[in-house]
């Protein structure tokens, strides 16, 4: 998917894959999705809509095909929170749309409409009737201490931050 009439958001993309697998038993990021793999067809439907990409993962060597710069967790396996944050901490822009590497069906115009909202504001997250979707959302850089504080804490809830932005 490409984004022919629109100049790339000067935003930086956090592609969170830094879980376990335990459920799965392999990666949900690698699973079979339209000829590829999610993680493959995510990264080709947000390339051209950002100015910058990182895939923040546990085990880095194993996404490092993918034509996108590869950042290592430096809290491994503390969940999302720890993935944003080591996202954020290296971000070129103060602004970053954060999305899970189980999402293929994210939407661009949705992310434009994010990203349209996220001036003067921390956090713009979905929100639909079953709740909040803050693995498809945009943080900026006033996060990184509120997510310090709650990962040295031990909360590792996302949501529960959330309730604190």
């Amino acid at each position: 998917m490409t984004e022919p009439d629109r100049e790339p958001l000067p935003l930086t993309a956090l592609i969170l894959c830094g879980g376990r697998s335990r459920r799965m038993g392999r990666p949900k990021a690698f699973l079979p999705y339209e000829g590829s793999t999610v993680i493959a067809h995510i990264v080709d439907t947000i390339t051209p809509i950002f100015t910058e990409v990182l895939l923040v993962s546990n085990e880095p060597e194993s996404y490092e095909d993918l034509g996108v710069d590869v950042v290592k967790d430096i809290l491994p396996y503390r969940g999302p929170m720890g993935g944003i944050l080591s996202g954020l901490l290296v971000a070129a822009h103060e602004h970053s749309f954060v999305i899970a590497c189980d999402m293929p069906l994210v939407d661009p115009e949705l992310i434009h409409d994010l990203a349209s909202r996220r001036e003067d504001q921390d956090v713009v997250v979905v929100s639909h009737e079953a709740g909040v979707e803050p693995l498809l959302a945009i943080y900026s850089k006033n996060c990184i201490k509120p997510l310090e504080e709650s990962l040295f804490s031990g909360s590792l809830s996302i949501k529960d931050l959330l309730s604190d932005l």
